[in-house]
């Protein structure tokens, strides 16, 4: 076999390695890529669920017991006369509800903590828990009126994990 076959086969095979070895390195780039994109925009929108309160026109003791009643059907936790622990998993109660205080001086039924989810808030327990509460106000004829109540900042938990927190007063 002359060496110019030789030369021309090792040429054709460092060329199909390092076309596998690019190609595989493009797809993590655009992988990394979209993850980044995705976080950033899903972020953005758990950032708009949790600063979007719950406003109930109705005495507080009736608010209070249309809560309680969501809370549990939800198997979430009451763990202050107006405060609840929100599922977020499989015995996992990492966000939490809470009657505040809204920057213009209303009481309204809002996210208080939310857990940290790759870097952004995970705004998903509280979604579905206002807008059961906005679904069981409307059977029981409460006006249900959704009010902000403030921008969710990053902060350290007492167990030392990232956790996201409402700027919003209790009520």
């Amino acid at each position: 076999m002359p060496a110019s076959t030789l030369v021309v086969g090792v040429l054709v095979l460092v060329v199909i390695v390092g076309l596998g070895w690019f190609r595989v390195a493009m797809k993590r780039k655009v992988a990394d890529r979209n993850d980044r994109l995705s976080a950033e925009r899903g972020a953005g929108r758990a950032l708009d669920w949790l600063g979007t309160g719950l406003v109930l026109e109705t005495d507080p003791q009736t608010a209070t017991a249309l809560v309680n009643t969501i809370a549990t059907k939800t198997m979430s936790k009451q763990v202050g006369p107006t405060r609840w622990a929100l599922m977020t998993g499989f015995e996992e109660h990492n966000a939490s509800a809470a009657f505040v205080r809204t920057p213009n001086g209303e009481v309204a039924l809002a996210a208080v903590t939310a857990p940290d989810q790759r870097g952004g808030p995970d705004g998903a327990a509280w979604l579905d828990f206002r807008d059961r509460v906005a679904k069981a106000a409307r059977k029981a004829e409460i006006t249900a009126r959704q009010v902000d109540t403030g921008t969710f900042t990053q902060s350290v938990g007492p167990d030392g994990r990232p956790i996201w927190t409402s700027p919003a007063q209790p009520a």
